[in-house]
């Protein structure tokens, strides 16, 4: 199967393409009885499932099917599963029966995605470590605690392999950028090291969306609206926010598309709707709930409903189906 994995591009294909792909080589790999590559393959899809936006109901139910067999023959790959786990748990406001899968894995019983630190000090595995700081700083940004998400941010850069160009490089310079501009905002704007870092993470993005407009256009859009936020530029970020949003929905990205819709409505509020030419903040906020819900992120749009108090109209919750899932889309599906 080694020719075949080596065919797959996984940082400038579409994430839904190469879980199809690896979900492929999953199934032949079980065939002629090699469980350990196969394993591998269903780890690898599952993730680039979770961090391309498919549905968390059924990622949740993947992995209460396969986090036993996995750790039973391959403990590598299930501690990826079970990382990947606690991160859809903290989403979806589910709980999935991985007690015995965590002990036999770490050893002792682990609860959260803290217990899940501890005990990755003991392992010399640089990998898991960095996906971990990145799987925490992305709950602690989604749950607005951005100086924690900073810390952990700061922590991942002492992990080479979040620098090696693989999957877990976009969203850690993508979640990165968001938060070290959001934290620029949050200090008053008087840290001009954060913004420069920021702006470094926007560029960073910027270089590889000549590459693949799928997979990047809408992440640079979003860093280049916060941006602009930060130094005033309302006319730009204000047409970036929106071209944000319409780039999600063209791809199928319904996880940023609502992050999209949630930080502009943050951007139409801390301004009082006074430069914003669409919605008001509230209707962007509902808008972000309703994709929330519509990726199985329950957690985080019962979140920001409390924090917004607002209430979703009848049916609301019932999205309609993204302008993205359109030809091309329906046919990765």
């Amino acid at each position: 199967l080694s020719p075949k994995l080596l065919t797959i591009d996984n940082f400038f294909e579409h994430p839904r393409d190469v879980a199809s792909k690896l979900i492929h080589l999953y199934h032949d790999a079980r065939k002629i009885g090699q469980i350990d590559s196969a394993l591998i393959c269903l780890t690898h899809a599952w993730r680039f499932r979770l961090f391309g936006g498919h549905n968390l109901r059924l990622i949740c139910k993947a992995y209460e099917d396969n986090l036993e067999f996995t750790a039973k023959n391959n403990i590598y790959c299930a501690k990826y599963m079970l990382l990947d786990a606690f991160l859809v748990m903290q989403l979806t406001g589910k709980t999935i029966d991985c007690s015995s899968v965590c002990s036999s894995v770490f050893g002792s019983p682990v609860a959260s995605l803290d217990d899940i630190g501890s005990e990755s000090e003991s392992f010399k595995d640089n990998r898991f470590v960095g996906n971990f700081h990145l799987c925490k700083m992305l709950i602690c940004y989604w749950n607005g605690n951005l100086v924690e998400a900073g810390r952990e941010l700061q922590l991942s850069y002492a992990c080479p392999s979040l620098k090696m160009p693989r999957f877990s490089l976009i969203y850690h310079t993508f979640f990165g950028g968001l938060v070290l501009l959001a934290l620029h905002r949050q200090m008053g704007g008087s840290n001009d090291q954060i913004l420069k870092q920021g702006r470094d993470a926007m560029k960073g993005m910027e270089s590889w969306v000549n590459v693949s407009m799928a997979l990047f256009d809408n992440k640079w859009l979003l860093l280049q609206a916060e941006y602009s936020a930060c130094i005033g530029d309302h006319d730009r970020a204000q047409m970036m926010y929106l071209a944000s949003i319409n780039a999600a929905k063209d791809h199928g990205y319904t996880h940023e598309l609502a992050l999209a819709y949630e930080l502009w409505g943050n951007y139409c509020l801390a301004n009082d709707n006074k430069y914003s030419n669409c919605a008001s903040s509230s209707e962007s906020f509902r808008q972000a709930c309703v994709y929330y819900e519509q990726w199985g992120a329950t957690t985080l749009a019962e979140k920001l409903m409390r924090r917004h108090n607002l209430r979703m109209h009848p049916g609301a919750r019932k999205a309609e189906l993204l302008e993205g899932k359109s030809k091309q889309a329906r046919r990765r599906d």
